[in-house]
């Protein structure tokens, strides 16, 4: 099973802002790096929580080009693997394809010194960026997400089922991990099960649901809670 961690906010109104409305503006006002660097600390927090009980999920985690680019991101990610104790191997750090490629030697040394670490790297929106081949040999990816776009028309279109077909094995012959996005009926997910997907993120298993009530959906029984405490995170 695999987790994410999505970025909420609720406005003066109670209405909660979606990723897409807020990290526009954290980019904008440079905010993004001292916000996704406390992500990381808390998703550290809870799986070490969650392993202290004998309970190992994959956290995953979005990283924008700013934290990965412009920041001391390898530095965060030991820092708080260290002062959390968690199992690094657990820990996901999502990258786009146009990050990759905006800045290919930069993000190769990063990458780089994040495995060592023991974390994985995912290839996120996989097919609708730069689609470089290349780069699957010389960045060390351990997962590429199949994009919701290529999802959303399954089972019924016939280029969509061709596409994704290809990136699932192309992904396992580079002994990669496949994740389809976007999953949001049980068509897609028996379609995308029967060619190999292994693991699956939409609204058709869960939406974004607070830590107690995800501890509580699956029967998981935790006697330790980190501080602090996350806020949000989702099962999609």
């Amino acid at each position: 099973m695999r987790c994410r961690s999505p970025l909420r906010w609720h406005n003066p109104q109670g209405e909660i802002q979606p990723p897409l409305e807020i990290i526009p503006i954290l980019e904008r006002s440079g905010l993004i790096i001292d916000v996704g660097e406390d992500l990381i600390y808390r998703a550290c927090k809870q799986l070490r929580q969650w392993q202290d009980n004998n309970i190992f999920l994959y956290f995953a985690l979005n990283i924008s080009a700013r934290q990965l680019l412009n920041s001391h991101i390898v530095e965060t990610v030991q820092n708080a693997i260290t002062e959390s104790g968690c199992d690094p191997n657990y820990l996901e750090l999502e990258i786009t394809e146009s990050v990759l490629m905006s800045d290919v030697k930069n993000a190769l040394d990063k990458l780089i010194k994040l495995e060592a670490i023991g974390v994985k790297i995912a290839i996120d929106d996989f097919g609708t960026g730069y689609s470089s081949l290349a780069y699957l040999n010389r960045f060390p990816i351990h997962i590429l997400k199949v994009d919701r776009e290529f999802v959303k028309d399954l089972p019924w279109s016939n280029d969509n089922i061709t596409i994704t077909r290809s990136i699932i094995e192309l992904a396992h012959n580079l002994n990669m991990r496949v994740v389809a996005e976007g999953v949001e009926n049980e068509g897609q997910a028996d379609f995308l099960a029967s060619v190999g997907v292994e693991e699956f993120q939409g609204y058709y298993f869960g939406r974004p649901m607070s830590v107690p009530e995800f501890d509580a959906m699956y029967g998981f029984s935790l006697t330790k809670r980190p501080t602090p405490y996350p806020d949000e995170i989702a099962t999609h």
